[in-house]
């Protein structure tokens, strides 16, 4: 189905355009597996709007530029302060855009339970404003992220998400600050 997309636009004092980034050219690039794909593409409730297009599969509610930060003082291109990271409310990711490619180079989610870093740190659900620490600040250089919580997500069908959409629930919030490199939880509340 076509999508009904997520788009990150910077526009000059003029009102030019001078970056553009559309979420559905880089479907592949954000870690959906065969269960996930699926239930976006069976949900009747995104089919149902006009042409077709499967609806706000993604809600991006956030985008930030990184700005300068010590990860990429110490070498890590991925974290050029011109790239911008956003969250991803209904498919539990966080990635970082490169400005100069448009590809997404490091990504948080959309399962969390893919390596021991991410088990420990647990699923992520429905978050809010993810953003780097910036310079200056205690914790500068982690991401700080409201973890909403409630249900999001999408994946292999389950007992309360017979469809394998909003395939994850938690019924807490969180805050959490994270070290980006290491996914270890620096401090949360």
């Amino acid at each position: 189905h076509p999508l009904l997309d997520d788009v990150l636009i910077e526009v000059g004092w003029h009102g030019e355009r001078l970056w553009i980034w559309r979420a559905s050219d880089h479907v592949d690039e954000l870690g959906f597996d065969d269960d996930a794909r699926t239930a976006l593409h069976r949900d009747p409730n995104l089919r149902q709007l006009a042409g077709g297009a499967v609806g706000d599969w993604l809600h991006i509610n956030s985008a930030s530029v990184l700005g300068p930060n010590r990860h990429h003082d110490a070498g890590d291109a991925r974290f050029h302060p011109d790239n911008i990271l956003w969250d991803s409310r209904e498919a539990n990711i966080l990635a970082i855009v490169d400005k100069a490619s448009g590809r997404i180079v490091w990504r948080l989610g959309p399962r969390y339970d893919g390596s021991e870093a991410e088990r420990r740190l647990g699923w992520i659900v429905g978050q809010h404003h993810a953003h780097l620490i910036p310079r200056g600040l205690p914790g500068e250089g982690n991401l700080l992220v409201f973890d909403n919580g409630g249900w999001a997500g999408y994946g292999a069908p389950n007992a309360f998400a017979p469809d394998g959409l909003k395939t994850v629930r938690r019924d807490h919030s969180r805050v959490l600050e994270i070290d980006p490199l290491t996914l270890e939880i620096v401090w949360q509340y």
